[in-house]
């Protein structure tokens, strides 16, 4: 959302008035002024009028810009081509541009490194300031992005190139601050160069050259902080954000935004989010897209710290190894390896076989005829119900998407009249949310959740609808509750929640006893509870919590093996849900004792199935469960709690190790930081509390805001 600041009634840059609102800062005028010139729209007409000038040979005019022009000429001593900058002949009287300008070879001079275009000489000419510069023939990237695509490791190592020297210029306090594709250039042997640092600026000095609420630099490419907040605000960061958008531009085609004027680009700057460039190319690499993404990221500190961290993901991804912004799980670490050292993969591939030949069992079968439908359902249900919790396991959720792409093709062609194809593909789409929930990914959840919903209604509405039907629909609102109440949309969630009740309870009138119906009544319950306790009411909280524990205690042994397990998950949940029930109550003395009942049962099934994540994630929970209940205690016993949190972010650590892919736990993994860097305040220890809160500030890096607003 763009933020919307009142102008000053009178600019005290040109003395205009004005009550506009904008997104942008300062007054409007002067704004069009400077992101007109950044790019390029004010120019004046300036030829030497002599051959001979203080040592050059001019020639013809090769390039212009917002603040100059650039002949070619050739330096008499030595003896060598060169470019020759100078001011535009409009600029010479104005003290702003002489002082870039002179700042760029004050710049310059400071800088030696083979990614910069070097500086030769510098003077003045008639009150003129010039500059030369190596002859770069080769011309800039700008005129070269279409013969860049598709080859992503060689525009890896461009961009790596590049932001080693920004990371030279960084380290002697030198911001560039109008890094773009205008701004590479090539000389004839194929060198890139960063060049252009007219609008540099000092870390430690600024002479001036900056005014602080001019917007000075190109839109397009513009960090958002700078098109906010003005020139002044430009950090380093703007030039990792400036590194990004080149790559956005190499990888997709175009900037990351264009709007029809440069007032509009800078504002949508400010206000939009970057879109994916693979919504505007397709089969770009999904490694170098999140490098592209990490280095946009609208806040700066979620950015690559420094321009050579940029460069350092960017020569992993070029050498096929993993890159920090989207680190992959054993299976995509282990497929790097391979891509690394293919003699010893080949080897190892016979292990592998398996996997492929179960997935072209799994295609076969997908596109068979009706005869082998039943065959194909239960691959589907394999995939849908089983395959994401053991995906989970090996870290890699991630590799769901193209599974069940698969899967939603599949039921695209199936009979829509049939009510059981029907609740299947809502199974399915309900099984989906719970992913996309657990990636972040909540607008897309949103979108499955909506489906589930609607073939669900369908299939429940038939008249031969079965259990399952009425169990689907349930599930689909509950998911929907689940993500409105993530946006605090709680009038939404009750909603959903009642609707949910009421197609399990038609369920359980039409299949009494069946123990799907019940087990999502009891989901349904807990979620339930779960609103009533964000809506202040723990009274309501009680009653859910209770009738949860009384439908559990009706379900009857499931037949299938996917439903053992999940009764055997929601048992061991059962203290829990008494604890809080308690909690909510203030009888914390009750709930203390419930909780450490289940934490003792959730110890000893993790002892009994070492490795087991669901276990794992519900360890964490009782540890959780136990500390909040025990610091709500008059006289909370600080080493109790302390030694819980410990354990607890253990488990945490050893969750997010195993997969990376899950936001959730890695929003808990911070929050369990948190609860540390408290209970080292507690005991009086405030360098450690300051390391607690440094690694939850740097947990939460990787979670999208909004996306798991409970547990932040």
């Amino acid at each position: 959302m763009s933020q919307t600041t009142t102008l000053p009634t009178v600019c005290l840059r040109c003395g205009r008035a004005s009550q506009a609102e904008s997104a942008l800062p300062g007054c409007p005028w002067c704004l069009e002024e400077d992101l007109c010139s950044a790019d390029g729209l004010d120019l004046w007409e300036c030829v030497p009028d002599e051959d001979g000038w203080d040592g050059f040979v001019v020639g013809e005019e090769i390039g212009a810009g917002g603040m100059g022009v650039v002949f070619r000429a050739r330096q008499l001593t030595p003896s060598r081509d060169v470019a020759l900058k100078m001011l535009s002949a409009g600029l010479v009287e104005r003290d702003g541009a002489r002082r870039r300008l002179l700042a760029e070879a004050e710049a310059l001079a400071e800088l030696d490194h083979p990614g910069i275009l070097p500086l030769y000489a510098s003077g003045e000419k008639d009150g003129c300031p010039w500059l030369a510069m190596k002859l770069a023939g080769g011309g800039s990237l700008a005129g070269q992005i279409p013969a860049w695509d598709g080859r992503w490791e060689e525009i890896a190592t461009l961009a790596a190139g590049l932001a080693d020297a920004v990371q030279h210029a960084h380290e002697r306090g030198v911001i560039h601050r109008d890094l773009k594709p205008a701004n590479i250039l090539f000389d004839d042997a194929g060198r890139a160069f960063v060049a252009d640092f007219g609008l540099a600026k000092w870390t430690q000095r600024d002479g001036g050259q900056t005014v602080s609420q001019a917007v000075l630099g190109t839109p397009a490419f513009m960090a958002p902080e700078v098109a906010r907040g003005g020139a002044g605000a430009a950090t380093t960061a703007a030039d990792v954000y400036g590194l990004g958008s080149i790559l956005y531009q190499l990888v997709s085609g175009r900037p990351p935004f264009a709007g029809p004027t440069p007032v509009e680009t800078a504002r949508q700057v400010v206000a939009d989010v970057v879109k994916p460039p693979r919504v505007h190319r397709a089969g770009i690499p999904r490694d170098l897209e999140a490098v592209v993404l990490k280095a946009l990221s609208s806040e700066p500190g979620r950015r690559y710290a420094t321009a050579a961290a940029l460069a350092e993901d960017l020569r992993a991804f070029a050498a096929g190894r993993p890159v920090v912004a989207r680190q992959p799980g054993p299976a995509g670490r282990a497929w790097l390896w391979a891509r690394r050292h293919p003699l010893p993969a080949a080897l190892a591939a016979g292990i592998f076989g398996i996997i492929i030949v179960s997935g072209t069992v799994l295609w076969g079968a997908l596109t068979r005829a009706k005869a082998a439908r039943a065959d194909a359902e239960d691959l589907v249900a394999f995939m849908v119900r089983d395959l994401p919790s053991k995906v989970s396991h090996a870290g890699q959720l991630g590799l769901l998407d193209s599974a069940f792409a698969d899967v939603a093709a599949y039921y695209a062609r199936q009979d829509t009249s049939d009510p059981v194809a029907l609740a299947r593909k809502a199974d399915f789409e309900a099984q989906w949310v719970g992913v996309l929930k657990r990636q972040g990914r909540v607008e897309e959840a949103r979108q499955h959740a909506g489906r589930a919903v609607n073939s669900a209604a369908l299939a429940a509405r038939a008249r031969s609808a079965g259990a399952g039907a009425w169990e689907v629909l349930g599930a689909a609102h509950r998911r929907q509750a689940e993500l409105e109440i993530l946006d605090a949309a709680f009038d939404d969630a009750q909603a959903h929640l009642n609707a949910a009740n009421e197609a399990l309870e038609e369920g359980l009138a039409r299949h009494p006893g069946d123990a799907a119906l019940l087990m999502e009544k009891v989901e349904m319950l807990n979620e339930k509870a779960f609103w009533n306790l964000k809506q202040n009411d723990p009274v309501a909280a009680v009653k859910a919590y209770t009738e949860a524990g009384e439908v559990l205690a009706r379900i009857p042994a499931p037949k299938s093996e996917a439903g053992a397990d999940r009764l055997a998950q929601l048992r061991l949940a059962a203290g829990s849900m008494m604890g809080e029930a308690l909690m909510a109550a203030k009888k914390y003395d009750e709930a203390t004792a419930c909780f450490a009942d289940q934490l003792s049962r959730v110890e000893a099934a993790c002892a009994s199935a070492p490795g087991n994540i669901p276990l794992q994630a519900s360890l964490k929970v009782s540890l959780n469960h136990l500390a909040d209940c025990l610091s709500r205690q008059p006289n909370r016993p600080v080493e109790r709690l302390v030694e819980l949190w410990r354990r607890e972010e253990e488990v945490a650590a050893g969750l997010v190790a195993n997969d990376k892919t899950n936001l959730q736990w890695q929003a808990e993994w911070a929050l369990a930081a948190l609860a540390l860097a408290n209970g080292a305040r507690l005991q009086g220890d405030a360098a450690a509390s300051r390391e607690w809160l440094e690694k939850t500030v740097e947990r939460l890096a990787p979670v999208p805001v909004g996306a798991h607003n409970e547990v932040l």
